[in-house]
């Protein structure tokens, strides 16, 4: 929930959160849209990291419209959503501040080695 400028939506985020969790949001800087770079093409962006929670986990669980080139997305979206959940919660239950493109990197290597698993069971070369 950021605004086209990249920072928070407060009247957004402000509907929905209670004040202390406003407060905690505040400290931590709003996400960056280069942060898709290697995971969301240039081009799908802006409508990727803008929609609303709901239309955007619906979207990349039951289509594949944001993703239509990469037959693997289901992989990639699960791991990634996995990946920055923990990466979230270590930073705002244990304070613990990790690097954004360790999460991708490490993300990149599950996604790869997990297609390379899928391949083999399917018998694709």
């Amino acid at each position: 929930m950021i605004t086209d400028s990249g920072s928070w939506d407060w009247g957004r985020l402000g509907t929905l959160l209670p004040i202390a969790i406003l407060d905690r949001i505040a400290s931590i800087p709003p996400p960056q849209l280069n942060l898709g770079d290697g995971l969301v093409p240039p081009e799908s962006q802006v409508v990727f990291f803008s929609l609303p929670f709901k239309d955007w986990l619906c979207k990349n669980l039951f289509t594949n419209s944001v993703m239509d080139k990469d037959r693997d997305w289901l992989i990639r979206f699960a791991i990634m959503c996995w990946l920055l959940w923990k990466h979230q919660c270590r930073l705002l239950l244990e304070s613990e501040v990790g690097v954004m493109d360790d999460v991708l990197v490490h993300g990149n290597w599950l996604v790869r080695e997990c297609s390379r698993v899928a391949i083999g069971v399917r018998g694709e070369s």
